[in-house]
């Protein structure tokens, strides 16, 4: 046992003699190297130079291992030596092998560009096609290692009709290491180089000029602003964390982040993860949840959203008793996120309560998980394209494209959801069942008796079978507006006054007429849309309204926010109080909802006022 590392220490010996005498076996041993012309000829020098004059013979077993050592040119110059137990190998011979696998002074320069303002890491052509516009534009990144080759830094310059670039190369003078792009002009680091040909109007080997530089953008974070708290779950491709992103030196945010690595077996999800913050960072809304931005650098990949406490709406609704009016609050916050989704040419695609998150301390509900989303007017659904079926349209199931207004009846699922905690939609059934029975429009989750008129009438518009009869999300903003419960800068609707009751029912003044008055819905979802999308008939003519009321009675705003007031059965509880204003005391049995023209002008009235 004793004998044995001597053994294996004289085996190593022999074994790196044979090396050291063929040149040829020592490089197919540290496996292909790759070497430029420079590298070459400064190496050639130092072994001529080794070669005279010859080293002195050294017979002693103790100083075997000195022959693993290319012979020093000086006596004053004492190599920097790594010692192994009884070997000893001058530090340059390790350096140089095992450069082959680790190049680190290619590390060490990517590393460096990390916090320049020209430099965008391993950013997806994608994205870098929509900075780099107009001719001359150009950005530094990140070239991808390949086998055989190191990352390395690359400018990409926006010519005429095409995106190139041009890879900046390493070069060695004497005991500098230098950077060139063209072999001509260098500069020691790389950031010099560019400012060179960017400031000196130096062209680029195609005559090509560097005209703009295109800076990081804001969402284009840098490594040092984040700081990983706590693991909140793990996936095969990464991993998620609460933590903190450092938005300036006094202001620091909560956050989500999803970490992973640039694999080859992951490449579809991270080409689906870029794309879902492709689409994340052009949105800014209270109910949609924001994107911070992401770090690109080597290998890691960061993706930093806003953190919301409360979890998933599903989770939050089975987890807790929410009463009636939150309920309805939420409701309407799901409908203003998708209506502003919707102005942005953004179809979610995958709304359900599982995809919405919720913050418990301002009691706000925003839509998340992009991952299906597109910007478009219709998307032809692949057809290996895995859907959530029971929360699809008829018409998706059947034609396999998807619209605007497939989001509007996904949306009616999402509420019957809410107002169920969280149960699942057709939970008596399978999905082949649904697939077949969704084009018949009694085929519908069941509406319980105790929804609020409001609620009941915008699921039953988003359940039309025909798409053109659902009606658009701006509409059903505006008739659930009055079940707000929160206020923010981002998002801030007034409310009207309520109108002062009378003390004796029979001497009140009469209530403001609609201008166009729609019956109450019947319970069976069967029941005709009342919100009526454009292209169907117009409306009967308003009738003329009756005397104004006093004044006292008049509301401050719109009449239509006074129209969707609520009135609480006197079957179900009294709203507790600190409740919002959306459910008055009005005329039972009195119920209109306006048609989307009378809504409109409405609006415009309100603005004008305003």
């Amino acid at each position: 046992m004793g004998e044995e590392p001597s053994k294996c220490a004289s085996g190593k010996k022999e074994e790196s003699s044979k090396m050291d005498k063929n040149p040829e076996e020592k490089s197919s041993w540290l496996g292909p190297v790759n070497r430029n012309k420079d590298q070459d000829e400064k190496e050639s020098d130092s072994r001529k130079v080794a070669l005279e004059p010859p080293p002195p013979q050294q017979d002693s077993s103790a100083t075997k291992a000195q022959s693993l050592l290319p012979p020093s040119p000086s006596q004053a110059q004492k190599p920097t030596m790594s010692k192994f137990g009884t070997i000893e190998v001058e530090r340059d011979v390790i350096d140089k092998g095992m450069a082959a696998f680790v190049d680190e002074a290619a590390e060490k320069t990517i590393f460096e560009l990390q916090n320049e303002p020209w430099y965008h890491g391993s950013l997806p052509l994608e994205d870098i096609g929509a900075l780099v516009a107009a001719q001359g534009d150009f950005l530094l990144r990140e070239l991808e290692p390949e086998e055989g080759r190191a990352p390395m830094p690359c400018l990409t310059v926006r010519l005429e009709t095409q995106l190139k670039d041009y890879p900046i190369h390493t070069v060695y003078a004497e005991d500098s290491r230098l950077y060139t792009i063209d072999g001509t002009n260098k500069a020691t680091t790389v950031m010099g180089l560019v400012q060179k040909h960017y400031e000196q109007k130096i062209p680029l080997p195609d005559e090509t000029l560097l005209v703009n530089p295109i800076p990081k953008q804001r969402w284009e974070l840098t490594k040092d602003k984040i700081t990983l708290l706590t693991k909140l779950g793990e996936g095969a491709f990464g991993e998620v964390w609460q933590g903190t992103l450092r938005q300036s030196a006094t202001q620091t945010v909560s956050a989500a982040i999803k970490v992973t690595k640039l694999k080859e077996d992951n490449k579809k999800y991270m080409q689906e993860l870029f794309k879902e913050a492709r689409l994340m960072r052009q949105y800014q809304h209270v109910n949609v949840v924001a994107f911070y931005g992401m770090v690109m650098e080597n290998e890691n990949v960061m993706i930093v959203m806003e953190m919301v406490n409360g979890g998933g709406l599903d989770h939050y609704l089975k987890k807790n008793t929410v009463s009636i009016p939150d309920k309805c609050s939420y409701a309407f916050d799901v409908a203003l996120g998708l209506y502003y989704l919707h102005s942005k040419r953004c179809m979610h695609r995958d709304l359900a309560c599982r995809n919405c998150l919720i913050d418990t301390q301002k009691n706000i509900v925003k839509i998340s998980d992009f991952g299906l989303s597109k910007q478009a007017d219709s998307y032809k659904i692949q057809a290996n394209e895995k859907i959530p079926t029971k929360w699809q349209a008829p018409e998706v199931l059947a034609t396999h494209i998807y619209t605007r207004e497939c989001d509007v009846y996904s949306y009616g699922i999402l509420v019957w959801e809410i107002f169920n905690d969280a149960k699942m939609p057709f939970e008596e059934y399978d999905n082949k069942t649904v697939r077949q029975r969704l084009s018949d429009p009694t085929f519908r989750p069941h509406l319980s008796e105790d929804l609020p008129d409001e609620i009941r009438v915008v699921v039953t518009a988003c359940w039309a079978a025909a798409p053109d009869s659902r009606p658009v999300m701006k509409d059903v903003a505006w008739i659930l507006k009055g079940f707000q419960k929160h206020n923010t800068t981002e998002q801030t609707v007034k409310q009207p006054a309520p109108p002062t009751p009378a003390a004796n029912p029979a001497t009140a003044p009469p209530a403001p007429a609609p201008k166009t008055q729609i019956p109450k819905p019947a319970q069976a979802p069967t029941s005709p849309s009342p919100l009526p999308n454009q292209g169907r008939p117009p409306p009967p003519p308003p009738t003329p309204p009756p005397p104004p009321p006093p004044p006292h009675a008049v509301p401050a705003a719109p009449v239509v926010a006074a129209k969707v007031a609520k009135q609480v059965p006197p079957q179900r509880k009294a709203v507790p109080k600190g409740a919002t204003q959306q459910l008055k005391p009005t005329q039972p049995q009195s119920r209109a909802i306006s048609t989307k023209k009378t809504v409109r002008k409405d609006v415009e009235t309100g603005r004008r006022r305003r």
